[in-house]
């Protein structure tokens, strides 16, 4: 009774609102200064502030120069087709017809349907920039101009509901049965690690560290063939939310062709590859490249310990460091539209470590990309 009781007074605490301290900011006097006066005067003076992109900080940059940034991206015709024509209306309809007729025939119910059809309020994309501050030059020292990855849509967009829904519909392919080559974080790549040093040390001499980075992968991403894979494994693992794998796929068509980034006064739709910032490309993405990881595994021609991929960064270790230019060749023809970035050697960063080959086996350190 005594533990029922205590259990009991700390469900009522955290349950009532009265009861909660307030949190105290972690700002000193002069930051929170900072921050008015960044509020109140930087706009005027034609200044914004950004996140960087991988790390904590922010970037002070002039307003006319990250517009021109921006318009740089969407007037690349690879990925963005400009147009004077507003589809908001028509996305409005193709979301509603989608929903009614999933309501109709008992594949989402009430409470889905007002979820995915509450988007009157809704708008395009508005682009924003984050600065990639953790790009090195051939010295050691961040790219000047720094590059931006310009996130093209999220919440407050039409398609942001049905997005949700279709990454919960879609999320159990993700799991490691299905990508069993994929890394889901750090902590997944440690175990990894320690396997290999617990199984396959003392690593021969002329071993080597392979890292290789995607250039552009969710732009480049290919849709098609990553709606066919979803289909594919849909029908025998199916979704958990009960939907068919053609509702599945008839809803993610939806939600990564419905996009039009709104900048000024002009229209651009996307031509190719997944949203950046969409809650489902990154799902989406993973199953596509769980495909082309399979085939790079099942085809490699040269001999390696174990291929990790976390999204567009990849991992493994060469046996012979002469095979290291067939190795990465391999990986420049596993698919037209992927172009890998590698760096080999004893050493190199991956995700949050700092790996190193020593002494026949594999050390590590914390690490981050951005200071």
């Amino acid at each position: 009774p005594a533990l029922e009781a205590f259990l009991a007074a700390i469900e009522r605490d955290v349950k009532d609102p009265s009861k909660r301290r307030k949190v105290k900011a972690n700002l000193n006097e002069n930051q929170l200064n900072f921050i008015k006066k960044v509020k109140s005067e930087f706009p005027n003076k034609g200044l914004r502030i950004r996140r960087e992109d991988k790390g904590p900080r922010f970037v002070i940059v002039g307003a006319l120069e990250e517009d021109d940034k921006i318009l740089a991206e969407l007037s690349n015709d690879t990925y963005f087709t400009e147009t004077n024509q507003d589809p908001f209306e028509d996305y409005i309809e193709e979301i509603k017809f989608w929903a009614a007729e999933k309501l109709e025939n008992e594949e989402i119910d009430e409470k889905q349907f007002n979820l995915i059809t509450n988007i009157d309020d809704s708008h395009l994309a508005i682009p924003k920039p984050l600065y990639k501050t953790h790009k090195k030059n051939a010295q050691g020292n961040m790219v000047n101009p720094v590059p931006i990855r310009s996130l093209t849509v999220g919440c407050g967009t039409p398609v942001h509901p049905l997005s949700k829904v279709m990454q919960l519909g879609i999320k159990h392919l993700t799991s490691k049965e299905e990508l069993p080559h994929n890394a889901p974080s750090t902590k997944s790549v440690l175990k990894e690690l320690v396997e290999i040093n617990e199984t396959q040390t003392p690593l021969p001499d002329d071993s080597i560290l392979a890292l290789a980075d995607i250039e552009k992968m969710y732009p480049n991403t290919d849709v098609e063939e990553g709606l066919r894979s979803i289909e594919r494994r849909l029908a025998t693992n199916p979704s958990p939310l009960g939907l068919s794998p053609e509702t599945i796929v008839s809803g993610l068509r939806i939600c990564l062709r419905c996009n039009c980034v709104k900048f000024k006064d002009s229209f651009f739709l996307p031509t190719r590859g997944v949203p950046m910032g969409s809650c489902v490309s990154c799902d989406f993405t993973d199953i596509w490249m769980g495909d082309v990881t399979e085939k790079h595994v099942t085809t490699n021609p040269v001999q390696t310990l174990k291929f990790i991929l976390y999204r567009d960064d990849a991992w493994d270790i060469l046996v012979q460091k002469e095979e290291q230019r067939i190795f990465i060749d391999h990986l420049q023809n596993l698919h037209p539209n992927l172009t890998w970035t590698v760096e080999t050697g004893s050493e190199g960063g991956y995700l949050y470590l700092w790996i190193t080959i020593e002494d026949g086996r594999i050390h590590w350190r914390n690490f981050k990309k951005a200071p």
